[in-house]
């Protein structure tokens, strides 16, 4: 089968790797669609994070179809379509950054295992398991693909405490900015105040509900956020991964405020200078969503979306077929204001 590797930093290529091979506990998926996410990004340019060697096979967003499985599975069906496949067999001669580009790709039956021994208690157990969770055929695979993104920014919105009476500055216009927009109004964040640097997200960003948003590149954050909220915001999110993001945020946080660090830094370290903080403050990182919570927010999110409240489609901005893989990243790597990227399959 075809996947997509990253050779070494800055080089990417599609490479023919072996079928992955399954056991009694799991089940042989064909890839539907998958998307291009910001951690690939820095996966791609070797600044991402514990993740060093490479040749490695890129991707963790996908959406398959069950096409085989194990003989004491139960948790799903040949037929059935699933999120999130993962492709780790050693035997392929690659490392594995998830492997969610791959053509074909492994899903774990947690009951089965469990009853074989296996369970969350034991070694053998990964915490993606949790994530892995079948999705009504209702649904397009493209719409699906960002469902990923949306149980991982509902989770990490609970972890972090969004509700009533709370007030937030969101730094990024990206998907994932967007999407903790989408769902700071849904846990009734006011007001939501957005800031990016390109004219075309600060609209999205209004589209997508925020209370306001502000062009940085054009007038000075801290001053805006102060105006809106002379007291300062309970929170600032930095959904980009931007470490001086941080300096600003103390400058725009309230007395007990919080700096909420979700998007990943090239860069693991800086000097900190809280001159300009409010004496009592906060700063959390919660940059790698905990797989147990997000699989745990599987339901609402479906139950949202039934309602009409969240649509995964409004998203996705483009669309590629597994042939013009290469235009896709070509686009990513341009950085246009774009939202989800997906290709399929």
């Amino acid at each position: 089968m075809k996947s997509i590797a990253v050779m070494k930093p800055n080089e990417l290529a599609v490479v023919d790797i072996p079928m992955p091979k399954y056991d009694d506990c799991q089940a042989l998926v064909k890839t539907l669609a998958s998307g291009i996410c910001g951690s690939d990004r820095k996966i791609m340019h070797g600044t991402f994070k514990n993740i060093e060697e490479y040749p490695t096979l890129l991707g963790h967003e996908a959406v398959a179809e069950v096409v085989e499985i194990g003989k004491n599975v139960e948790n799903f069906k040949v037929g059935d379509w699933v999120l999130i496949p993962y492709h780790s067999d050693d035997e392929s001669g690659y490392q594995s950054a998830w492997g969610a580009f791959s053509e074909y790709g492994i899903v774990n039956d947690w009951k089965a295992m469990a009853k074989q021994g296996r369970g969350p208690d034991t070694p053998d157990f990964p915490d993606f398991i949790y994530t892995q969770r079948v999705i009504p055929k209702t649904i397009d695979p493209v719409a699906a693909v960002q469902m990923i993104t949306l149980r991982e920014v509902l989770a990490a919105s609970k972890h972090f405490g969004f509700g009533t009476g709370k007030s937030i500055a969101i730094f990024g216009a990206g998907p994932v900015g967007l999407t903790f927009i989408k769902f700071a109004k849904v846990f009734g964040v006011s007001p939501v105040i957005v800031i990016d640097v390109v004219d075309e997200k600060i609209a999205e960003a209004k589209e997508f509900g925020a209370d306001y948003a502000i062009n940085s590149a054009k007038e000075d954050a801290v001053a805006a956020v102060r105006k809106i909220c002379p007291d300062g915001v309970d929170m600032m999110l930095d959904a980009v991964g931007i470490n001086s993001l941080i300096l600003t945020g103390m400058e725009m946080i309230k007395d007990n405020g919080k700096i909420l660090v979700y998007g990943v830094s090239p860069e693991l370290k800086m000097e900190l200078d809280w001159s300009k903080a409010p004496y009592n403050w906060g700063l959390e990182f919660f940059q790698f969503p905990i797989k147990y919570d997000e699989g745990a927010v599987h339901e609402q999110l479906l139950s949202l979306m039934q309602l009409g409240v969240i649509d995964p489609m409004d998203f996705v901005s483009d669309v590629f077929d597994f042939a013009d893989w290469e235009k896709a990243f070509e686009l990513f790597e341009s950085k246009k204001p774009n939202k989800k990227i997906v290709i399929k399959y």
